[in-house]
Formats: structure tokens, sequence, C-alpha cells
């Protein structure tokens, strides 16, 4: 495999059995019981509102991670269900994997699931990958997964706020010919489990550009 195989795993968590459902999950990701099932943990986002907690993990064996969730996490009092989606293609934008190494973990981050046309799909895909900053939203990586019907790529971005966000979308990828539909979904309250010049390491594999020195 060329490049390391990119794994979110979606968790579904009881609004009763939120706080300690979270609590115990972290303490899993940061045991020693990970090296056990051929992975890393690289960070989790929580999204409060619809308690949905996002796991990223680098994976070497994808068997071993499905018996990881299997056994540990949907193990844990509160979680109620999981979804695994496998990254088939992506671009990290240097400067946005720079940014949310540094910045606040509050930080305000935002996925874009983009649904293409059919015949139109490579002219989105470079259209996404030229994606600068501005101001203060920042792009962080787009990947390839046709992970939903209504949903081919998803970009991530980060900023300070929603409404620039929302603006740097309609701004961006509204005059994108071929975008058939694009939806919104925030998450915020961010938990990296490796330290900044680790997650930088492991993510020039996918660097689009030249690889930013870590702190």
């Amino acid at each position: 495999m060329d490049k390391p195989l990119i794994v979110e795993i979606h968790l579904m968590v009881s609004p009763r059995r939120w706080k300690a459902a979270t609590a115990r999950i972290i303490a899993l990701l940061q045991s020693p019981r990970c090296k056990e099932f051929s992975f890393i943990p690289l960070y989790l986002n929580s999204d409060r509102e619809d308690t949905e907690l996002r796991i990223c993990v680098l994976a070497n064996n994808p068997a071993r991670l499905g018996e990881f969730v299997a056994k540990k996490i949907r193990s844990i009092g509160g979680v109620e269900s999981t979804k695994v989606r496998l990254t088939l293609q992506g671009q990290i934008f240097p400067g946005g994997v720079k940014a949310l190494t540094v910045t606040d973990p509050s930080q305000l981050s935002c996925h874009i699931f983009v649904n293409s046309r059919a015949g139109q799909d490579e002219r989105v895909w470079r259209s996404l990958r030229r994606l600068k900053k501005d101001g203060s939203v920042q792009p962080v990586w787009i990947f390839r997964d046709f992970y939903e019907y209504d949903r081919d790529i998803t970009l991530r971005v980060i900023g300070r706020q929603e409404k620039p966000i929302r603006n740097y979308v309609d701004k961006y990828l509204g005059r994108i010919p071929g975008i058939v539909s694009r939806r919104l979904k925030f998450t915020r309250n961010i938990v990296k489990f490796l330290k900044d010049a680790q997650l930088l390491a492991i993510a020039r594999n996918w660097f689009a550009g030249p690889l930013p020195k870590a702190k």
C-alpha cells in the first residue's frame, strides 16, 4: 500500500451517558491496547448536539481494527451504533494540518460532504485541490470515500466561527461546476492523541505541497 490507510469511526452515543462514554473512549484510545490491534489513534472530534463522536485513526490492518471496534468500542456503555469509513484517495493541505496542530482545541471544524455529478468527479476533485486559505478559514484535507449516495468527496475546513465558514463554502464551492449538492457538519473540541510533530510526520505522505516544520 503506497499510503497509510486513514479510517474514521463514527459513534452515536446515548445523550444520558455522553460524558461517561466519551471519557471511557478517550481513555481507551490513550491506552497501549491500540497497538495490539495495529492502528494509531490520531484525533477525536465531538458533536454534542447530535451526540456523535468521530475518531480518526491510521490503520495497518482493517481486520484488526474491525475486531477492536466490535470488542472494545461497542462494549462501552452508552455507545448505541457505529459507522466506519475508509479513505480511498486523499490530499492533506500542509497549511491546514499545521494550523490544526497549533490551534485552540475549541476552534470550529466543518466537514463538507460534496456530491458530484457522475462524469465530473475529476473536474470537481481538481478544483477542490486548489482551495486556499481565506481569512480565518483554512482547508485541512479532502478525501474521496463515496460513503453515502449523496457524498462522494469530504472536505474539512477549520475556522473561528460558523458564518465565515459558510461564506467560504458558498464563495468557493458554489462556483465549481459539477457539484450537485453539499452538506455541512460542524464539530468542536478536538482531542489529539499524538504530539504535533508526530501528526505532521504521519501526514506527510498525503501532503500536496512541501512538508511544514513542526515547532
